[in-house]
């Protein structure tokens, strides 16, 4: 059913290029330099032209079914590329897929250093959603640098932000996901 409500969003979406129907996406900022970089699964793959076209300075690395566990490895080439350097802040959308660890929680802040670190909490229809949350608010609890998206708050009683597999956002849905973020940004 997902795969027809995406065919909808081709059509209701404003700008065609803002859907990608792929399953990944690493797409390089339009204005120079990196300013964020966003570390994704489907939710930013499926939308990474929109995110692109609100966040002209990203860098966006999406695909579909990512782990968290994923970003160590994506860190740590980003670093070695040179990706990484002068980056101040990194945004994380993904915990939709499974469980995170606080393992891997704790090994990609070391990894991150004192960037300032955005994390997408996630809502969804499965049994870690819970798991995933409260990770994600200890976490923020526990480091200064690093901020919570609330897209569990803002999409709770809203089925109208989602397609009907209540985990991927319509295009109603993620532009209320991707305000939010940006005015967090805005913010830091």
């Amino acid at each position: 059913m997902a795969i027809v409500d995406a065919q909808k969003d081709f059509t209701q979406a404003p700008e065609p290029d803002y859907v990608l129907d792929a399953d990944s996406v690493v797409r390089f900022p339009r204005i120079e330099p990196i300013g964020v970089i966003f570390i994704g699964d489907s939710i930013l793959t499926g939308w990474s032209g929109y995110f692109a076209k609100v966040f002209p300075n990203a860098f966006l690395d999406g695909r579909v079914g990512r782990q968290f566990s994923s970003i160590l490895p994506i860190w740590k080439v980003l670093t070695e590329c040179h990706t990484t350097q002068g980056v101040r802040t990194v945004v994380v959308e993904l915990g939709t897929n499974g469980e995170v660890s606080p393992a891997d929680m704790d090994a990609f802040l070391h990894m991150a250093g004192d960037r300032q670190i955005f994390l997408v909490v996630p809502e969804m229809p499965r049994p870690w959603a819970a798991e995933v949350r409260d990770l994600y608010l200890k976490t923020a609890a526990s480091h200064p640098n690093v901020h919570l998206i609330r897209w569990d708050l803002l999409s709770k009683d809203h089925p109208d932000y989602y397609w009907s597999d209540r985990v991927h956002p319509n295009w109603l849905g993620i532009q209320v996901m991707v305000q939010a973020i940006a005015k967090a940004l805005r913010k830091d």
